[in-house]
């Protein structure tokens, strides 16, 4: 949630946070760090985690970057400020990883960085209500789908998650000013009458998500690292959740 619209709306915020629902950063007005200054994008950070805590009483766990497009500097960032979890990434669909820091790729060669101690919760513009809900033409905005449309790429989308052997997870991402309209809402409302009849399935927020695959504040697993993990290689997470069974994991991250 952007800091302003907690300070806008203190009310009904009060009333999400009262629901059991996770508040999470995603900027002060909503400005895509890629687009700051160093020195801006620390203000904006600090500034929406003081704005998010006046009205929760806590410090935020997760962040998302506006416009899905963080900067080079912002993990960085969010490991200073004592964040769990990042879900500005795409590297993966539907398990999580620790993303790399420093980074440098060149025509010429390939230097990876360190995993970076942010557990990154992926999710993706297929399962971004905006770019074929919202008719609005910028980054991700293609105007208005039919609803049965929307409806089948989002089921389809959970269906590979299901089928896999492995603990997965979903993370559905809805915006009020979109999938809020009147046919947004039956859309919203039909899927999760579907995922609620599926066995196994389970709605929870990111940090219980995490949690649940065994993570903590006190893990740095090296997911996927390349100097850990070869082609074909499972991360150890990967293991357990075999061995514990097919327990999935589903989440809505509504995105005012």
């Amino acid at each position: 949630m952007p800091g302003h619209t907690a300070d806008a709306f203190p009310r009904c915020v009060e009333l999400i946070a009262a629901g059991g629902h996770e508040i999470a950063h995603h900027g002060y007005c909503h400005e895509p760090p890629a687009r700051l200054s160093a020195s801006e994008e620390e203000a904006v950070l600090i500034k929406g985690i003081e704005a998010l805590r006046r009205i929760t009483g806590e410090r935020p766990n997760g962040y998302r970057a506006p416009l899905w497009e963080p900067s080079d500097r912002t993990l960085r960032l969010l490991e200073r400020e004592g964040f769990l979890y990042d879900s500005s990434l795409m590297a993966r669909d539907f398990e999580p990883y620790h993303p790399r820091i420093g980074d440098k790729i060149t025509a010429d060669q390939v230097v990876w960085g360190r995993p970076s101690s942010i557990v990154e919760m992926p999710s993706s513009w297929v399962v971004d209500d905006w770019g074929q809900i919202a008719n609005i033409s910028r980054t991700g905005g293609g105007g208005v789908a039919p609803p049965g449309h929307v409806l089948e790429v989002w089921r389809e989308y959970f269906e590979y998650a299901y089928e896999q052997p492995q603990s997965t997870f979903v993370v559905f991402t809805a915006h009020p000013q979109a999938t809020g309209h009147g046919h947004g809402v039956r859309i919203l409302r039909r899927l999760l009458d579907d995922l609620r009849s599926r066995e196994g399935v389970t709605f929870l927020t990111m940090p219980a998500a995490w949690r649940r695959r065994g993570g903590s504040r006190a893990q740095r697993a090296t997911i996927g690292h390349p100097r850990r993990h070869g082609a074909g290689a499972r991360a150890p997470d990967q293991a357990s959740d075999e061995r514990a069974g097919r327990a999935r994991t589903g989440g809505a991250d509504w995105d005012p």
